[in-house]
């Protein structure tokens, strides 16, 4: 990889976008070097999955300040993701259809948003939060949901043309990917009004070029950072005719005339993958990296700054979530109990740069997604 090369293809662009206006939850967005001086990570929020239909998903709260942890009573569907919003956690239950809001200091259930069927991913800026919908029959859409936080109720809905994945947004507009073989990231504009009752419509679609975009994410200079997990392509009778590999990539939305132009790409030896089923990668502002799982535990952390790329390979059980605090500059994973995955409770390890395992918690079943709270900024996830 020749570093050299691609800053001089990325810094000019970065330097063009560095006024762009952000919002979202679920990153460190808002925290700025100074600011990571006296910041402190509070809060690590772990969502175990559970198995569907078993009613054993839970949440394990780790106080790393303190070192210590516990975890909540069962719920009755299995977690599909998760975000910390100021003290609210926002919960996708993919059996029930629902967006739980919980209270994080009491972790007490404060209402819910139903009639999402098969949610994703959600986002929020506080007032109204953004829930990715797939569809698997022709009683339903896929589509995005827009939910009036306030009143916990939803307002309108965004119809796509193929499943959604990841969510991510500007003060103007969202970017969802569709997840599948030949998906896209596909902006919606945001109304300059009230979003809540404004008018949100379709704008356009980028090409990735690569199979499977699973999760983007806008970086702190404005670009879009686009994690695509691959794909594993069957004929009719579901045997097997080709697999394809994972990419990470540094997209322009604004570039090649307003159809968005590839500014770095990595390919990867592999797919991106979670022994959860849920969260494969983590995206870090404030250190502008990427990380990402492959099949064989190895983390790789990909920098949207300068092309960089570095692989750990991490031992122990398969990986099935992957935060970083990037105050402490250390990795959380979610490891699903190797022998049953989805009936034995799983830990959580923390791994400095190096891959070397520095402390474990006990977790609930199918640690699967992690987010963090960090004050003196916005949150982690």
């Amino acid at each position: 990889m020749t570093t050299s090369t691609r800053s001089a293809r990325l810094l000019p662009v970065y330097t063009l976008l560095l006024a762009a206006t952000l919002w979202l939850t679920g990153c460190d967005f808002g925290v700025s070097q100074d600011d990571a001086i006296t910041a402190r990570t509070t809060d690590v929020a772990v969502a175990n999955a559970g198995a569907f239909g078993a009613q054993n998903s839970s949440f394990t709260f780790i106080n790393p300040e303190e070192e210590t942890v516990s975890n909540t009573d069962t719920f009755a569907s299995y977690i599909q993701s998760h975000i910390l919003l100021d003290n609210q956690l926002l919960t996708i239950f993919g059996e029930t259809g629902t967006l739980g809001v919980f209270d994080l200091e009491t972790q007490n259930q404060l209402g819910q948003v139903t009639g999402i069927p098969n949610p994703r991913y959600v986002i929020s800026d506080g007032r109204v939060a953004y829930v990715t919908s797939q569809s698997y029959s022709d009683d339903t859409d896929p589509a995005v949901y827009i939910i009036n936080l306030g009143e916990r109720e939803i307002v309108d809905t965004i119809t796509l043309e193929a499943n959604p994945e990841g969510i991510t947004g500007t003060s103007s507009s969202l970017f969802v990917a569709t997840g599948n073989v030949d998906g896209q990231i596909i902006e919606i504009s945001r109304p300059l009004g009230n979003p809540i009752t404004g008018d949100h419509t379709i704008a356009r679609t980028i090409d990735p070029e690569c199979d499977a975009p699973r999760r983007p994410y806008v970086t702190s200079q404005g670009l879009l950072a686009v994690a695509c997990s691959g794909a594993t392509i069957y004929d009719d009778d579901f045997n097997v005719v080709e697999e394809t590999n994972g990419a990470l990539l540094v997209i322009d939305p604004a570039g090649n005339s307003g159809a968005g132009s590839i500014l770095d790409r990595e390919d990867l030896a592999g797919q991106l993958t979670s022994a959860s089923s849920q969260q494969r990668t983590f995206y870090s502002r404030l250190r502008n990296t990427l990380f990402a799982v492959l099949e064989d535990n190895t983390v790789v952390q990909y920098s949207t700054l300068n092309g960089n790329r570095s692989d750990i390979q991490i031992d122990g059980p398969p990986i099935g979530a992957i935060a970083f605090d990037a105050v402490n500059e250390v990795i959380y994973l979610g490891r699903p109990d190797p022998a049953n995955p989805f009936g034995a409770a799983g830990t959580v390890t923390v791994h400095e740069g190096s891959g070397a395992q520095l402390a474990s918690y006990e977790a609930g079943i199918a640690p699967g997604h992690i987010a963090l709270r960090i004050t003196q900024g916005e949150q982690d996830g």
